[in-house]
Parts: C-alpha cells; structure tokens; sequence
C-alpha cells in the first residue's frame, strides 16, 4: 500500500497519478468515491473511495482486484470496466461466479448483465457431459459436483458465441435454435460454450472500454472530473480544518466546524465556499449523431481488424501446410525413385534366380541336411526332417512283395494319361452302357500300357511338389522355375497324388471297434461326463463354392450362415479327434440342413449299438439315433419364451461344449 501526499492540483494526466500512486491507469477509472464517508488516517480530509477499507486513493490503494490476491478475491483483475467488478450500479449482492476454472475467465470478472444455466441432468445427461467438455473444466471434484447438481451452477455469457445469445431487458439470454452450430460448423443441440474469451475482450469489451472511457472524460489521458473535485478539496481545506480532522470525522461534522465550506446541497461533498460551482454541459443533435456514428465505426473497425487477423491467422496456417504438403511430396517423390531403383535390382536378382533354377531345380534331396532347404524342412512338407519324410514315403510306396521299382508312387500315371473311360470308371459316373468297353478304348488302353518316355522328376521330388503347392500354398506359376518342369506336370503331379493319398490314408485310419475306443479313450471326457459311452463327435463344415448364374442352382448352393454359396460336409472324429474313413461325408448344397445330410449319408450306422454321438444343437437328430438304439449328447436349445436356462441345462451345455472341441480342431 503507498501513502503519498502528492497535490493533485500538480497531475495534469491521469498516467501521471498512476504512476505516483504505482497502480494502473485503468484502475484510477474504477474509482468511486463516498457520498459520506472522509478517510479515516488522521489529518487526510479527502473522500474514502468504494471498496478501499475507509479510505481515500493516496491513504490505499485496495479499491481494485489485484492478482496477486487471494482465489475469491482477485476475479476481475483484469480491470476491463466497472460492470466487471464484484460490485456495480449499488447492487445489494455480487452476481454468482462462473463455474469453469478457465484464468481468462477469471481475469474478466464478475457479470451483471445475466448468467447462462447448464443444460438439465433430467433431460439428457450426455448433453450435460458435452457441455462440460466444451466448456473445459478439468477439475475432477468440480466435474463430479456439477453433474451432481447442474442447476446450482452457472455459466458466463462470454462463453457463448454472439450468434448464440442476445441483449434483451439488460440481460444477456440464449436465442432458441434447432440446431447450434460453432466457428468449426459442428452442430449442437445446445448453446456450446466453446467461444473464445481471448477474442470476447478484444471484440466486445475493448468497445466497451472505448464507450466507458469517452462517458467518463477519459480520452486523450484526460483527467476525470472527481480527480478534479479532490483537488479543489486538497487546495482549499485550511491548515486548522485538516489539524481538527479525526478518523471518526463525517462530512456533516466537518461542515459544523468549518465555516468556509459550501452548501452541501451543490456538491457531494463538502467545499469551500470559494470554489466555482461546476457547470453542467449540454450535448446537440447533431453532437450526439456525431458520438453514435463515432462508436459504430469503431466497432466496425475492431470487427475488421479482427476478421483481418482472423484472415492473417488462416493465410499463415495454409502456407505452413502448403510447406508440409510439399515436404512430403518431395519425400514421396525421393522414395518412389529409391523404390524404383530397388525394383529394378529385385527383378535383375529375379531374373538370375530364375536363371540359376533352370540350371539347378530343385529335388528331394534338398532336404537333407547340408542341403538348400535342410533348414526349412518342416516349413516346405508336412513332416520335420528328411528321415520323417523318407519314411513316410516308404511306407506309402508299399513295395512288400514286389519287384524293385514296381512300387505304387513309383509307377503312378501321370492324369494326362487316363483315359475319360477310366476317369469315369473311378470317379463312379459311368452307365451300364458307358461301362462297355469299346474296340477303340481297348486300342488305347493297349497304347497306354506301353510305357513311355522316362519321367523327368523322381518320385519323391514329385513329393516334395504336392507339399509345396498344398503346405505353402505356391501357385502353379510360381512352382515351375523352381523344379524346371511346366504347368501341365504340376497339374498331374498335383492330381495324381492327391487321389494317392486319398486312397492310402483311407487304408490307414479304418474304422475302430469298441474295444479299441475304450483303449484310447481320454480320460479328460470321462472325467467331464461320467461316461465312455461317446463313439463319435458329428458336425458340419462349409466350404465355399463358385456362384451359379443359374438362380435355381444359386438357391440351393446359399448357406444362410456363411452368407455365401457353400458345399457343405458331414465330418466325424473318436473322442482323440482323429477321423476315419466312412466318417467324411460327400458334398451337400449349403442350403441342405444338418439332420438331412445326416439322415442321407447314413453315416450313423457306423456307430456300434448303445454308443453315443455327440452334436452341436442344431442337429435334431433325436428320432434318428432312437431307430439305431443310439444316445445322442447335444446341447438344449432355448425354448420359445424362456428367457434363461435352469442350472442343468447350463451345465449340460458347457460340458458338451467344452468335450466338442477335438471335431472343432479337425474342421
């Protein structure tokens, strides 16, 4: 606080007092003095200001919000006008704060002209949350208390764009819109206060100032007319009047001991009688035109300046991301070269493997190890090592009791060479009168059985061909440059092995009997069901198929559950999850439900009398297994109108599906 007893009859410019009194100049234009109250230091005679502890503005300067003070007192230190104050026009109470914690908000100060409520928790609490966010309050407690209780809170009117509220009755109010949209054209359905407080002072309040600062003499750091009045008090009290002063002296006590003040009725506070009675000025018409267009155009300009920094701001971002665009069009431009030269290297390197294949393809061999692919061996086939697949080979071959070279890989016919009769012979599509053997096919079966030219891969690389294009899913196209051969071998090797195998592994994985189930029985499904009566795990599998142009076709091919044209299969597993011959069903339309194919296939006769057969729950095949003397183990459905299932039904289901999944691995 500063004490001075500077004569005030010697500051000329308002700057001048604040730079005496160390306070800013918008400060000095927030003073309001007291009609009754004198200073209370004893010896000043000086009218205490408002708000300044009963006192005058050199005894203390306290009259204003400083920053520096404590959380409840210092909002509006920013000292942007007096109807920002705490208080304004003899308000008995000050106006409620704003709930956001924003500091800019806080330097703006208090609002007397309305307050705007927050949407209610009633109508829409994502609403209330939204607005919360927009409004950017962090403050976790504060969050939690407003969505609590949002009516207790209120909100300033600068948080609100100008486009969404207006001016009527001295307050502020919300206009009522549809729809709300904000600077970035995102659409609310409330007033979103999201508007800058930045641009609300250098819009809205800095033309206020202009309008309070003209009203009040201010321009041209004039000084205004109650420094004036202060100043003929200082210059004209007596040295026995300010001697006689005490803290507790009123302006009615100093008017009884002083003989030299004036009429009380003239001033507001007492004055010597020597002091001219101030003059009160009338403004023209023309005068007050002059002021009116005067304050539009400086509020045209300050909308200008704004949209022009506005405008600046925006050409400013745009040429930084203009710069951005073409740095990364550059750097694009660098990479597609680098690319480029990197693609031209690649097809060179290509083309000299392509080369160096031709010369040196592939062969079974490979795989041992030292070789190319000794490493990967697992990778490239279906067994680890070259030991698993060299055995596993033997063993298809089955040469017990024949002659070197006579064994069944050894002499497989390419596909090419298989006449239609015999293709259809194998595949079961002949008549009794296609099965006639014609003079012309018995020529070519004789021409057939004359062998021909030697094979140009052994068999065992033709092995390692089949595993190539089914293990690692290689493309015809990309086969050939490795093993030097053409599209139509791998098409034969391909083929040929496939039925191979077929028939092989049918011979392999017979049918079991009951005895050796019970062998291998896991003792996991015992311990889950209680029992060793399940024989066989039954579900479907899809596979998807080409689109019929024909609707008819297209309609049967439909699986309603891949949403695609499929075929399906009836597939089966033991409780280990290993299939068996008779257990893989022909191929169904994907229209064809589950119990159908089940009853077509007939594949429930392969289960002994009085096993069981475990289902998912849409094979309703009850009926089915009853006829055969068999048990069928399948989930229970929901039934029309129940909303839960009971405790065992519950379990029964969890049981099953958790006993369900050696035939989920195997589809």
């Amino acid at each position: 606080m500063v004490v001075t007893t500077v004569s005030l009859d010697s500051i000329t410019q308002l700057s001048d007092l604040a730079t005496y009194l160390g306070v800013d100049v918008k400060a000095l234009r927030l003073v309001s003095l007291h009609r009754t109250v004198i200073c209370k230091r004893d010896g000043c005679i000086l009218p205490a200001a408002e708000h300044n502890r009963s006192k005058c503005i050199l005894c203390s300067q306290r009259w204003f919000p400083l920053s520096t003070s404590a959380a409840n007192g210092r909002r509006g230190y920013g000292l942007y006008g007096p109807k920002f104050m705490r208080s304004y026009q003899n308000c008995k109470s000050p106006p409620a704060s704003c709930c956001c914690d924003t500091p800019l908000c806080e330097k703006i100060g208090y609002s007397h002209e309305g307050m705007i409520t927050l949407p209610s928790k009633t109508k829409c609490d994502k609403d209330l949350i939204s607005f919360i966010n927009a409004l950017g309050i962090q403050d976790r407690t504060l969050r939690d208390k407003i969505i609590e209780q949002p009516r207790s809170y209120r909100v300033a009117p600068w948080h609100i764009s100008p486009n969404h509220r207006e001016f009527v009755s001295g307050k502020w109010s919300l206009k009522k819109m549809d729809v709300y949209k904000d600077r970035d054209g995102k659409a609310w359905p409330f007033a979103p206060p999201n508007h800058s407080l930045q641009e609300y002072i250098d819009v809205e309040i800095h033309e206020y100032q202009r309008d309070f600062e003209y009203c009040r003499n201010g321009y041209d750091n004039e000084l205004p007319n109650w420094i004036k009045k202060l100043s003929r008090i200082q210059k004209n009290a007596s040295p026995a009047a300010l001697s006689s002063v005490t803290p507790s002296t009123t302006a009615s006590s100093l008017k009884t001991s002083t003989t030299s003040l004036s009429k009380p009725k003239q001033l507001t506070f007492a004055t010597p009688a020597t002091a001219p009675r101030p003059r009160s000025k009338r403004t023209a018409k023309d005068t007050l035109e002059i002021m009116n267009l005067d304050t539009k155009l400086r509020r045209v300009e300050g909308e200008k300046k704004s949209s022009e920094k506005q405008h600046t701001e925006d050409i400013i971002q745009l040429k930084k991301i203009i710069e951005e665009l073409e740095q990364e069009r550059a750097k694009a431009l660098r990479r597609v070269g680098e690319l480029t030269a990197e693609n031209t290297d690649l097809k060179s390197e290509l083309h000299k493997l392509k080369q160096n294949t031709a010369q040196l393809p592939l062969t079974f061999d490979d795989l041992k190890p030292g070789g190319v692919l000794g490493k990967s061996v697992s990778v490239f086939t279906f067994f680890p090592t070259y030991e698993a697949n060299d055995a596993f080979l033997e063993l298809l071959n089955f040469t017990e009791e024949c002659d070197k070279g006579d064994g069944l890989c050894e002499n497989m016919r390419s596909y090419s060479c298989v006449s239609m009769h015999e293709r259809r012979k194998y595949n079961g599509m002949a008549s009794d009168d296609d099965m006639s053997i014609s003079s012309s096919d018995e020529e070519e079966d004789a021409k057939e059985e004359t062998r021909g030219r030697k094979r140009s891969l052994d068999w065992k690389t033709e092995w390692l061909v089949y595993c190539c294009y089914v293990k690692c899913g290689m493309t015809m196209e990309q086969i050939l440059p490795f093993f030097g051969i053409g599209q139509t071998k791998v098409h034969n090797i391909v083929y040929g092995w496939a039925n191979v195998l077929c028939l092989a592994l049918k011979e392999f994985f017979p049918t079991p009997t009951r005895s050796q189930m019970l062998k291998a029985y896991p003792k996991s499904m015992i311990r889950k069901l209680g029992h060793a009566k399940i024989f066989q795990l039954l579900d479907a599998t899809e596979w998807f198929a080409e689109i019929a142009s024909m609707k008819t076709v297209n309609s049967i091919l439909y699986s309603t559950y891949k949403h695609n044209s499929t075929l399906k299969f009836l597939a089966g597993c033991d409780p280990i999850g290993i299939p068996w011959a008779d257990s893989i069903s022909e191929g169904y339309p994907g229209a064809v439900s589950d119990p159908v194919i089940t009853t077509q296939t007939d594949i429930l006769s392969r289960v002994p009398y009085g096993c069981a057969v475990q289902v998912d729950k849409g094979f309703l095949i009850d009926n089915e297994c009853a006829e055969k003397g068999l048990i069928c183990i399948r989930p229970q459905k929901m039934l029309t109108g129940q909303q839960q299932q009971s405790a065992n039904e519950t379990a029964r289901h969890q049981k099953v599906g958790i006993t369900r999944i050696p035939v989920e691995q195997m589809n």
